[in-house]
């Protein structure tokens, strides 16, 4: 039987901060990076986070959406118009999903 911990020989997640003045720095490599080397990191499958440097607060979702939103302005869409139409559906619907579970919790207590 090993000795070795699973949890302790994974590979922790790679740090980014983001800064004030909007640039990305890899803990990693210890250089500053732009979105499309996050984006690179992305089509390698590399775990990431990204989190403001002064808060700590994780920014991983808004500078997903930033890399996406950079996609389709530069002439690459990555989804059509109806594709964007269910994603608002889906999430409006799960929202909703979401507030009524919470108000029963509520009403049963």
């Amino acid at each position: 039987m090993s000795s070795k911990n699973p949890v302790a020989s994974r590979k922790a997640q790679r740090v980014i901060k983001k800064y004030p003045n909007r640039r990305l720095y890899d803990t990693d490599t210890s250089a500053y990076i732009t979105l499309s080397a996050v984006r690179q990191l992305v089509m390698d499958g590399e775990a990431f986070v990204v989190s403001d440097a002064k808060t700590g607060e994780d920014l991983t979702r808004s500078i997903l959406m930033q890399i996406i939103l950079e996609q389709e302005a530069n002439g690459s869409p990555m989804f059509t118009a109806p594709v964007l139409s269910n994603i608002i559906r889906f999430t409006v619907i799960r929202c909703k999903v979401s507030w009524v579970a919470t108000l029963k919790r509520t009403c049963r207590r």
